[in-house]
């Protein structure tokens, strides 16, 4: 009885578990449409992109569906380095401009920053799908002089990294880590920030995470805030992760090319 009494005790706080992420989930990722003024605001979506065309289409679709894309107040640009599948040709079909930058994906962003002109750019991964209005909640705290960046929570419907990843998402804005999948910033405190440290081993998962999720965020931190937004979430690939197997890419290929050059 007391095992019997110990399982159904494991169930229910796995059930409750899954009720909690799912209720995070839907806070997130289903937000009511924002009416903000973006006068005086110019935006973009730089999407960073080595060979994503089993990916991009999905990503590129969720970005041209943004509520301020579809008004004409955010251009989203691809920042490609080359690649030699269909990305390019996927990316022409739905982005404002595709842009051939340096290899490496800080390199890449690096390169963007300097070309763009515009005032807010927010960061979009080629793996990634974003909600409609995932945009307007992301950019509207940027009528706040002391917001120089902005973030918001990353989720996954890919098992067995769908519940934790979500439950991680309520601990990540107590902690300094920003992630590279869902971000903006004032263009100006990039620089001002002192930018990436382009010196590091961008083949390195590991390297480029610290310096893009922790080391530069903290930089910007020097500047003003970096905000938090709990109701801009995105949906991301987890195709770095073991026992991930997304548009036929298994871990271990997706790896190897990382190690290869060949993908970011």
């Amino acid at each position: 009885m007391t095992l019997l009494k110990y399982a159904a005790g494991f169930v229910a706080g796995a059930a409750a578990l899954k009720a909690t992420a799912l209720a995070i989930e839907k806070h997130a990722t289903t937000p009511e449409e924002l009416f903000i003024d973006t006068d005086g605001l110019d935006i973009s979506i730089h999407v960073a992109t080595l060979n994503e065309e089993h990916f991009i289409e999905d990503t590129l679709r969720s970005l041209v569906d943004q509520s301020l894309a579809q008004a004409g107040d955010a251009r989203i640009i691809v920042l490609d380095s080359n690649s030699k599948d269909r990305t390019v040709e996927i990316a022409e079909q739905y982005a404002d401009d595709v842009w051939q930058v340096p290899r490496g994906k800080l390199s890449a962003r690096h390169h963007g920053y300097l070309q763009d002109t515009a005032d807010i750019v927010a960061s979009a991964d080629a793996d990634t799908v974003y909600p409609k209005h995932w945009l307007q909640h992301l950019v509207a705290s940027f009528h706040d002089p002391e917001v120089v960046a902005t973030h918001g929570p990353t989720f996954t419907t890919t098992d067995p990294w769908h519940i934790p990843t979500t439950l991680h998402s309520l601990i990540r804005p107590l902690t300094s880590q920003v992630p590279a999948s869902n971000f903006a910033i004032r263009r100006d405190a990039y620089f001002e920030s002192g930018g990436f440290d382009l010196s590091i081993d961008q083949q390195d998962r590991d390297t480029i995470w610290k310096e893009e999720e922790f080391r530069w965020p903290n930089a910007l931190r020097t500047l003003g805030t970096v905000q938090h937004v709990s109701t801009a979430g995105a949906w991301t690939s987890m195709r770095n992760k073991p026992f991930s197997h997304e548009h036929f890419e298994a871990q271990e290929q997706y790896t190897t090319e990382r190690q290869r050059g060949v993908r970011f």
